[in-house]
């Protein structure tokens, strides 16, 4: 208010944007003029209750929009209350939930998650330096997979909160370079899938009792130890490779004799066996060839013996006979004239 002048309404200016004749309504000075006075009051209630009406939709609206929260497909996630402070327990999968106003998600992956310690340039942390049982110092290059596990959500973000990555390497790494001390130099240099099994192990327990996660997909990349040590590592191992190659040299010239004789054995029998079928061939034969003389001459007999009555049963004659019939049936070729 200003001394000698009238009060001028707080829409005044709302209305001349809307109403260009309010000045010549007001003559001016902000009071409205004779019978437009009614007039006047209508369209400025209608204006105000408007502007309101589209206020108060365009704020529930806003705040109807800011009650939903969303979960990617790779993503699991918890409610948080920023207003109450408070984390719920349900664990939320991918979707649009109504939480309400004030809520949104702390959110988690759903996919495996790596983390690797070498000298890559994406890794999680530089390689893992220890020391073998024997005292030897070592490097060892690791990469390994976690699952975190979605039924205890809520007690590892009370537990670890959002920083849990960083905490899952800090752990791996206690981990990992204790188990390396049980260990001989050797024997990592040896037999490294057997103690990538075990260490492998030995992580999944942990991580799930203390870390609500599980370990998978572990593995065991290098094993670098002090130059000299793997020096003389390499040449006991050709001396192996050697040693290995003459044994194998060895066996083979030993199946291959031993073949050799297998080969002479079989021999040997194959001829026995074919001597004995000879033999018993011969045997038969010679059986058959006596058994049919024995018929012909007891045939032979027979027939003499029917002849000897018509030569008056004498026996010279019968020699007789029988001289000349062998005479006769003797091949001519093989006769011999002896001179008389």
């Amino acid at each position: 208010l200003t001394a000698g002048r009238s009060p001028v309404p707080f829409f005044a200016p709302l209305s001349l944007a809307i109403h260009p004749s309010y000045s010549m309504l007001t003559g001016g000075g902000g009071e409205p003029l004779g019978g437009a006075d009614s007039s006047w009051s209508r369209s400025r209630r209608i204006i105000i209750w408007s502007s309101v009406g589209v206020i108060a939709g365009v704020l529930l609206i806003t705040l109807f929009i800011l009650c939903w929260a969303q979960l990617e497909y790779t993503q699991i996630g918890l409610d948080y209350s920023f207003i109450a402070q408070t984390v719920g327990k349900r664990t939320y999968f991918p979707g649009r939930y109504l939480l309400g106003l004030g809520h949104f998600f702390v959110k988690f992956p759903r996919t495996l998650q790596t983390i690797s310690f070498s000298d890559d340039s994406d890794r999680s942390a530089p390689l893992l330096k220890s020391r073998t049982s024997d005292g030897l110092e070592v490097s060892l290059e690791i990469s390994f997979q976690y699952l975190i596990d979605s039924t205890r959500l809520h007690d590892l973000y009370m537990k670890f909160g959002k920083d849990y990555h960083p905490t899952y390497i800090r752990l791996a790494q206690d981990l990992l370079t204790d188990a390396a001390t049980n260990y001989t130099a050797y024997k990592l240099f040896q037999t490294p899938a057997d103690i990538r099994e075990r260490m492998e192990d030995v992580m999944n327990d942990v991580f799930q009792r203390q870390a609500f996660a599980s370990v998978g997909g572990f593995q065991l990349k290098t094993v670098s130890l002090p130059p000299l040590f793997e020096q003389a590592i390499q040449e006991t191992e050709v001396q192996k490779q050697d040693i290995k190659k003459a044994e194998a040299e060895q066996q083979r010239t030993v199946v291959t004799l031993e073949t050799t004789v297998i080969q002479a054995q079989k021999h040997v029998e194959v001829v026995l066996q074919q001597a004995l079928a000879t033999a018993e061939s011969i045997r038969l034969n010679n059986l058959a060839s006596i058994q049919a003389y024995n018929i012909t001459q007891l045939l032979q007999a027979m027939s003499y013996g029917e002849l000897l009555p018509s030569l008056n049963s004498s026996v010279p004659l019968l020699l007789d006979y029988m001289k000349i019939r062998a005479v006769r049936d003797h091949p001519s070729a093989l006769a011999v004239n002896i001179p008389t």
